[in-house]
Order: C-alpha cells, then sequence, then structure tokens
C-alpha cells in the first residue's frame, strides 16, 4: 500500500476563511474555531480544516462554535458526522463542542439528544479541562529545554527514554533524526524555551517541538557554498520531510508548534501454503 508524502502547512487559514486552528503547548489538543455565517464555503473551510487536523494526529478536538452564525442549524450534519470519525480513528480522538446556551444551534443540539454522545460545553476553558482530563499522560513524555547547543541531545534523550518504555526500537532512529531537526531549527531560528513532547499513538510515535515564536518554518531549498559539494544549512526540514511519515506546523497562542509522525513498519504477511 503507498504511503501518502509528508505535507507542510505553513500558513494559517486566510482572515475569510471563518476558521482559526490553535494547539496547546503539546501541540495534542487542536482547537477549531468557527466563526461567520454558515454557508456552503464555510461548510467546505470546517471540513478541510478536519481534514488536516486528523492528519496531524491531533489526541483531542476542540470546535468552538460560540462565534457561528447558524439561525436554522444547518450545521448539526457536520457535527454528528464529526463524531462518528473522530470515534472511529485509531485510537479514537476525544471530541467536544463549544456552544453558547443561547443560540439556537445548542437548543437543536439538545432536542437530538446530541449531548448523550457528543459532548457540549458552553465555553472553551470546560470543554479543555474535560478533554485534558481524558487524555492518558501515560502516553506522553515531555520536556522544557533551552535553546542552546545541548538541546537536540537532550531531545534525542526523551525520545530513546520513549521508544525504551513503549517498546518500539524499530522507531529508535528515525525519531531521533525527526526530534534533533526540529529541535536544531528552533534553537537556531525561534531563540525562546523550547518544549518537546512525545506521544505515543496506535500507528506510531508523534513528535511535537513547541517555542515561543510566531514565524512558520520554511521548507527551502539548501544553500550551497561555493566549491563544497555538501549545503551549508537547509537540511534540517528535509531529512525530516524525507523521514516522517507526516509533519507540519500549527500556530499556538503565544508561538507554534512543529511536529512530526514515525510509523512502525507494516509487517509483511506470509502467504498460506
Amino acid at each position: 500500500m503507498a504511503i501518502d508524502p509528508p505535507f507542510l502547512w505553513p500558513e494559517p487559514p486566510a482572515p475569510d476563511a471563518g476558521i482559526r486552528i490553535r494547539r496547546d503547548a503539546a501541540g495534542a489538543v487542536a482547537l477549531l474555531t468557527v466563526h461567520g455565517q454558515w454557508n456552503a464555503r464555510l461548510s467546505a473551510d470546517v471540513s478541510g480544516a478536519l481534514r488536516r487536523l486528523f492528519a496531524e494526529q491531533a489526541t483531542g478536538l476542540i470546535v468552538d462554535l460560540s462565534q457561528l452564525d447558524d439561525p436554522r442549524a444547518d450545521s448539526v450534519p457536520v457535527w454528528m458526522g464529526i463524531r462518528g470519525l473522530a470515534a472511529r480513528l485509531q485510537p479514537p480522538v476525544p471530541l467536544a463542542l463549544c456552544v453558547s446556551p443561547e443560540q439556537i444551534l445548542a437548543d437543536r443540539l439538545q432536542r437530538l439528544g446530541a449531548g448523550r454522545f457528543l459532548p457540549v460545553y458552553a465555553t472553551v476553558g470546560q470543554a479543555q479541562v474535560a478533554i485534558d482530563g481524558r487524555l492518558p499522560d501515560t502516553d506522553r513524555m515531555r520536556v522544557e529545554l533551552r535553546p542552546d547547543a545541548n538541546a537536540p541531545a537532550h531531545a534525542r534523550h526523551l525520545v530513546e527514554e520513549a521508544c525504551r518504555c513503549w517498546r518500539l526500537s524499530t522507531l529508535r532512529q528515525p525519531a531521533r533524526l525527526v526530534v534533533s531537526e526540529l529541535v536544531n531549527n528552533a534553537v537556531q531560528h525561534a531563540h525562546t524555551t523550547i518544549t518537546v513532547t512525545v506521544s505515543r499513538r496506535a500507528s506510531g510515535l508523534h513528535v511535537a517541538v513547541q517555542d515561543h515564536c510566531p514565524d512558520m518554518p520554511q521548507l527551502a531549498s539548501p544553500a550551497v557554498i561555493p566549491g563544497q559539494r555538501v549545503p551549508e544549512h537547509g537540511l534540517g526540514l528535509r531529512l525530516v520531510h524525507a523521514t516522517a511519515l507526516a509533519w507540519g506546523a500549527v500556530p499556538t497562542r503565544d508561538g507554534k508548534v512543529v511536529w512530526g509522525a514515525v510509523r512502525r513498519p507494516r509487517t509483511a504477511r506470509r502467504g498460506r501454503r
């Protein structure tokens, strides 16, 4: 089976798209804010954003609809649909909606009995607490680093410890490479404290590197010094691009998270004799 190539979405949604995407400091829980009038274009933008978030392997998803103008509650089928999709993922992704009690949408969801299987909260803060409580801490390891030359080595040590504890020795080398390059990139360009989070997923490992610089990474062409065959710089993200199953960058409230996912190799099936 062919594997989809890695990808990068360095730019946030356009201001007129009607959506905003943010991540928590660990890069685990995503917040999708939907605002403006519900129409066909906004529905398409939301669908694209959800595909993006699920592809990024978010471990939790909060959808804030408190600023959505949907007087006929036409968006209900979308929210019911993503609930089913999130539940079918491996592992399932905890999902919560934020809807003001005064909204017609809240009344429609209540009448449909959505609250029994689709958690609905009045505020983002309430949803965040609920989602955090459903995330297993045993599946995440985290370290905060200073932006110095020792940071990549400390990040590699965290990956090695994660692979040892979770018995994922086959992912040790690719995960070490990915985290080393992402942290090195943050040291060189962000110059802020760095938080590295390694999470266990059904398909392998997810590495998130958070800093406090809003500038998004760019997959630039390697710079070559005249007379040298080896590029001086520009290889870091290209190594991540070549190694990770998928990778990307998303803004947070005070910076960004750059993440990479590596997956266990598929075991070849033996034919029956």
